[in-house]
C-alpha cells in the first residue's frame, strides 16, 4: 500500500506543477510542505511537451548525495522498505558511464532509476537516452538514502543490498 502512496504523491506534485505557477513538495519524514515559485515562461512555452514542462518545473534538483564510491553492504533495519530495486544516479559523466555499464542488469531486475543533482532539461534528455526503456524519475530522496547508509552515487539498492 505504501508504494501507491508515494506514486500518488509524486503524480499529484507533477500534475499540480504543470497547472500552476508554484510547486509544492512534501518532506516524507516531517510532512512539511514547501511551496516554490516556478518560471511561468516554462509553463507557457508551447514548444515543450507536457512531460518536459513537468520536468522543467522540478529543475534544478539538488541532493545531499555526491558522486563517489561506496562500500557494498547489507541493510538490516530501515524505516523505508522499497517495493522494487532502485538505482540512484546524477547527471554527471560518472553516473552516465555507470548507467551504460549496468544497463542490462538494471533491466533484468526491473530497477527504477532516481535522478538526483540535475540542472537542466538537456541533462534529463541525455539521461533518458542512456536509460532507454528503464523508468527514470527526478526525486530528492535524501531521507531514504540516509536510512540505507548511502552518501554517494551511482548506487543500486536491491532488496537489502546496497552496491555500486
Amino acid at each position: 500500500m505504501r508504494r501507491y502512496k508515494y506514486i500518488s504523491l509524486i503524480t499529484l506534485i507533477l500534475v499540480h506543477a504543470v497547472n500552476a505557477a508554484t510547486i509544492s513538495t512534501v518532506n516524507i519524514n516531517t510532512h512539511e510542505v514547501n511551496t516554490h515559485s516556478v518560471n511561468q515562461t516554462i509553463i507557457n512555452n508551447s514548444n515543450l511537451s507536457k512531460e518536459d514542462k513537468g520536468i522543467s518545473l522540478l529543475l534544478p534538483l539538488k541532493s545531499d548525495l555526491t558522486v563517489g564510491n561506496i562500500q557494498a553492504h547489507k541493510v538490516s533495519s530501515v524505516k523505508y522498505h522499497l517495493p522494487t530495486s532502485m538505482f540512484i544516479i546524477g547527471s554527471d559523466a560518472t553516473s552516465l558511464q555507470w548507467l551504460k555499464a549496468n544497463h542490462e542488469k538494471l533491466k533484468q531486475i526491473n530497477a527504477i532509476g532516481i535522478v538526483v543533482n540535475i540542472a537542466s532539461l538537456d541533462d534529463y534528455h541525455m539521461i533518458k537516452a542512456a536509460a532507454g526503456s528503464l523508468t527514470i524519475a527526478l526525486l530528492n530522496i535524501d531521507s531514504i538514502t540516509s536510512e540505507y547508509g548511502i552518501a554517494h552515487y551511482p548506487v543500486l539498492i536491491n532488496g537489502d543490498e546496497v552496491s555500486q
